[in-house]
């Protein structure tokens, strides 16, 4: 088990301590403060270099982005932003990828994060939530490493916990279910007749549920007199993901995959471009992470990680396999 971080330096001193009183051997050290060899190797050596500042965590948060959008690319996308403010990524990059058939366009996701930066998309009118549970249906999961999808790791990236039911059990996002069940009712039996009046019905629908409905598991209060908005706001910027210090940290390939001592191991192909982070927890075995995600475990003999039922992820391509 990684230490916990409110004791993490404490338990390094001790460990430097008892190192330097010679009581234990090595091994036995090891074995009492629950680290590999190569982990006591590094904590040892990073004293002996720096004294007590070396046993700090040193951020392992890349620098700079190896797919960055073109300048001219990103001033183009931008310009006809603020020509169209009321159109979107999708379809500013449909036209635009048309007049400059030779450009590499961005994809709609980093389009719109791009748009973000610069102001020209405004924030969430509701902040950040801190957990968003779902179920295991397409855009939220998908049959990839840690059940990642696209739309998941955006919200890790923003530091929302992806929460997902188990497969099969409904009833454990049953008041997710139930209005679901009255949005049908009221809002599609029948349906209207063209897709605006269709919007129009689902915009009364919503004012109605939770403005003006009283709701029995709220005391008969309504939704809108319960809810506090978040105080976390979008940001501007994408951050990236920060692991602790004794993480070693990997970029994932677009070919979906990481090097590994001059080797290359799969992870999944939603990660590529996203740094994850491995934590050794014995003799050649690495927990893998996408930020508090627990993607699985990877074993550097058989060079693959296996998820947390065992299954391995697929096999591994030649250690010359292109990034």
């Amino acid at each position: 088990m990684p230490w916990s971080c409110s004791s993490a330096m404490d338990e390094k001193v001790r460990f430097i301590a008892d190192y330097q009183r010679r009581f234990f051997s090595l091994s036995e050290l090891c074995a009492r403060f629950h680290m590999s060899r190569k982990t006591a190797y590094k904590w040892i050596e990073r004293y002996e270099a720096d004294g007590p500042s070396g046993l700090q965590d040193r951020s392992r948060r890349p620098h700079a982005c190896p797919h960055q959008t073109p300048w001219v690319v990103a001033e183009a996308l931008l310009e006809f932003r603020r020509r169209h403010p009321t159109w979107g990524a999708k379809k500013l990059l449909r036209i635009l990828s048309r007049r400059h058939p030779a450009w590499e366009w961005p994809s709609r996701s980093t389009a719109s994060e791009l748009l973000k930066r610069h102001g020209l998309i405004s924030g969430e009118e509701y902040g950040l939530p801190r957990i968003i549970r779902t179920d295991n249906g397409v855009p939220f999961a998908t049959t990839a490493l840690g059940r990642l999808s696209e739309l998941s790791v955006w919200w890790i990236r923003l530091g929302i916990y992806p929460e997902l039911i188990e497969p099969a059990h409904p009833e454990q996002n049953g008041r997710h279910e139930r209005m679901h069940k009255t949005l049908k009712a009221e809002t599609t039996r029948p349906p209207r007749g063209n897709l605006n009046a269709q919007q129009a019905r689902f915009n009364a629908f919503r004012h109605e549920y939770n403005e003006e409905r009283p709701h029995e598991a709220l005391g008969q209060e309504t939704p809108a007199s319960a809810y506090r908005a978040s105080l976390r706001k979008l940001p501007r910027e994408l951050p990236q993901i920060e692991y602790p210090g004794h993480f070693e940290v990997r970029l994932v390939s677009r070919n979906s995959g990481i090097r590994w001592k001059s080797n290359w191991i799969c992870v999944t192909q939603t990660l590529g471009g996203e740094y994850v982070g491995l934590e050794e927890v014995d003799d050649g075995l690495w927990d893998v992470y996408f930020g508090p995600i627990k993607l699985g475990r990877m074993d550097e003999r058989k060079l693959r990680i296996e998820d947390h039922k065992g299954r391995w992820v697929r096999k591994t391509v030649s250690p010359m396999s292109p990034d």
